[in-house]
């Protein structure tokens, strides 16, 4: 907590020097603490050189343009397209209007897309996975749903809705804490243009933007690749394993470029 000066000049009068500067020295090391524990609002994006990314390792964290992040689906981590930011605008109404409203079949419609298939909505083109099943969170089965998509079961949309809630009451009261890490993710280039896909800590970096921040903090995610070029589409697994087309492929890919003013749901 910073004192003022009077109130400082009162301290320094009334109490031993000695007890003083213990007090000093302890307001010291918690500004050294705080600088080690909260990540302060980055004022610009950070210059991005993609070629260095294949040797980078740790969780060292990247600032980034809001407008560059995406979600599952290609979504846009907007107003306009993103579940979560709706909900923080317009409340839980919309946030269930997303999960009854949007309830894919298979990956290309999960991404908005107009094919018919009957492929997993788990299975991206350039992501190799192996069979593990996949989990429920917190208690809850996979047949309560996904937060990516509907249908999902009431206890699962009010998990959302306490993650979401934790996240931007925490970051307004605390500040962005750094040992509970960053968003992360990976990069999509296509041509000379790149978006950064977040896989984890969708619910943070929804509640950062919502927040006004400009620009997000992420770090690469371990267990997937950091680049994935539209060039090499016929060497993503998806391809090279004849799951997809090159089409199919690319069409999954080209989802997460699209307009984010685009309306999707």
């Amino acid at each position: 907590m910073r004192l003022n000066h009077k109130l400082k000049k009162l301290l320094f009068a009334l109490l031993p020097p000695m007890f003083m500067d213990f007090l000093v020295n302890l307001y010291r090391a918690r500004e050294k603490n705080r600088e080690n524990y909260i990540y302060d609002r980055p004022k610009n994006s950070d210059k991005i050189n993609l070629d260095k990314f294949y040797y980078r390792v740790g969780t060292e964290p990247i600032n980034i343009s809001k407008d560059q992040v995406r979600y599952s689906g290609g979504l846009a981590f907007n107003y306009k397209q993103n579940h979560f930011l709706r909900y923080y605008a317009n409340g839980k109404s919309d946030l269930k209007e997303f999960y009854d409203s949007h309830q894919p079949k298979n990956i290309f419609q999960q991404h908005f897309l107009d094919f018919s298939s009957s492929k997993s909505p788990h299975s991206l083109p350039w992501v190799w996975r192996t069979s593990i099943s996949q989990k429920g969170e917190h208690g809850l089965s996979q047949k309560d749903g996904n937060q990516a998509w509907g249908p999902v079961s009431d206890d699962k949309l009010q998990l959302e809705i306490s993650r979401l809630d934790h996240s931007l009451n925490s970051i307004k009261k605390n500040g962005y804490i750094i040992p509970e890490g960053f968003p992360r993710g990976y990069f999509l280039i296509m041509n000379d243009d790149w978006v950064f896909h977040i896989v984890g800590g969708k619910h943070r970096a929804a509640a950062l933007i919502h927040l006004g921040w400009d620009f997000i903090p992420v770090s690469l995610e371990p267990n997937w690749p950091a680049l994935v070029y539209d060039k090499d589409v016929n060497s993503w697994p998806g391809v090279s394993d004849e799951i997809y087309t090159e089409e199919e492929a690319m069409s999954i890919f080209k989802a997460y470029f699209r307009n984010p003013e685009d309306k999707l749901w």
